[in-house]
């Protein structure tokens, strides 16, 4: 539902909406109304409001009592957010100095969920009235760089609970870890979803936004096609074993994990490095043996780091020399799930025998068992 259908389904218009803003908040000639949320984006339901984003230049004491205001006209509701403009170009001012810094997702980006739920309303807003000088819809972030701030958050937040996952594992906690393991999830499906500069950042439209992306959204991830939809897969994946034993967790477990590397690296290619480079080959070449040799797991606190055409595997938090690996390596390095086939990885590229040999000496890989 869009507002247009919101309103006619109300009995409301337009006109009549902005003059009842006016009559409860005031509305001055400096004055910016936005209608922003899932209505903006055509995605309301017959159970949402309509969101109002008044951007004003009035003095502090000239403001309501409080922040949000709500306003009914007919059968609609709308909340009527307030914000001063000075807070507006100091967020706005804050997001273009981050967009100038160096990618780090070691550092964590000093925004919060509320802040980029702001910047994303701005992109995806309807002017209901706009100051003549045009101060707002002018310094509008780059969708873009919005994006990468999306993945930037979830490569940072995915750290720590991978982090944390290698610790449930070592001390038994197997609850825990499907859970952080569900939590990695969501990051992974953030940065997938930021791959194709969707920025919402709230996570109660991940499922609805993974449902927009195109047939055939795992062709360009390196792994092996799942013949599902985005929506599908990551929900077979959310879905926890039936019971917490040690081998169903850890699989479910490793399962998440590979997927979120995965889906980090191609992220990271298309919104850091502007590339989506080594395309995966035809996986319809490689026919599956359920019985052959696979290849290790790569352990939950195994991540990459990024370079000028070169890439590097570590333990988060720990203090051991990274491993070196070419652009092609890290593809195939990624396919370490525990399911991929040797086999199939040497269909896909050359030299697997030697980095599973160079991973292994690394300490990186683990088997269900913990060794």
């Amino acid at each position: 539902m869009n507002i247009d259908q919101y309103l006619q389904r109300g009995g409301a218009e337009l006109d009549s909406v902005i003059a009842q803003v006016n009559a409860e908040v005031g509305l001055r000639s400096g004055d910016v109304l936005l209608a922003v949320g899932s209505l903006a984006e055509e995605m309301g339901t017959s159970r949402s409001d309509l969101d109002l984003l008044l951007i004003t230049d009035r003095p502090k004491n000239k403001f309501p009592a409080v922040n949000h205001v709500p306003v009914i006209v007919g059968g609609c509701l709308m909340d009527v957010q307030l914000w001063r403009i000075a807070d507006f170009q100091d967020l706005v001012a804050r997001f273009q100095a981050w967009a100038q810094t160096p990618w780090r997702v070691s550092h964590a980006a000093d925004f919060s969920v509320e802040e980029r739920s702001l910047l994303h309303r701005l992109i995806h807003c309807r002017v209901l009235q706009e100051d003549k000088q045009k101060r707002v819809m002018t310094g509008l972030p780059a969708r873009r760089d919005l994006a990468r701030l999306k993945l930037h958050v979830a490569r940072h937040q995915a750290r720590t609970v991978q982090v944390d996952m290698a610790g449930y594992r070592e001390v038994g906690e197997y609850e825990t870890l499907a859970f952080a393991a569900q939590e990695l999830l969501g990051y992974a499906t953030d940065a997938l979803l930021a791959g194709y500069e969707m920025t919402n950042a709230l996570t109660k439209w991940r499922s609805r936004l993974l449902g927009l992306l195109p047939d055939g959204w795992d062709r360009s991830l390196g792994i092996r096609p799942t013949g599902l939809t985005a929506q599908q897969h990551v929900w077979n994946l959310h879905r926890a074993p039936e019971r917490p034993d040690q081998k169903s967790v850890l699989e479910h477990a490793f399962r998440i994990t590979a997927f979120a590397r995965v889906a980090f690296l191609w992220s990271e290619l298309r919104l850091v490095q502007n590339s989506i480079k080594a395309e995966p080959a035809n996986w319809r070449r490689v026919p599956i043996n359920t019985r052959a040799a696979r290849l290790p797991y790569l352990d939950f606190d195994v991540d990459f780091f990024m370079g000028d055409d070169r890439f590097f595997l570590a333990r988060l938090n720990e203090f051991a020399e990274p491993i070196e690996v070419s652009p092609r390596e890290i593809r195939l390095a990624l396919l370490f799930d525990g399911k991929t086939t040797v086999r199939e990885a040497q269909k896909i590229g050359a030299g697997v025998d030697k980095l599973v040999t160079r991973i292994g000496r690394a300490g990186l890989t683990v088997s269900l068992d913990g060794k």
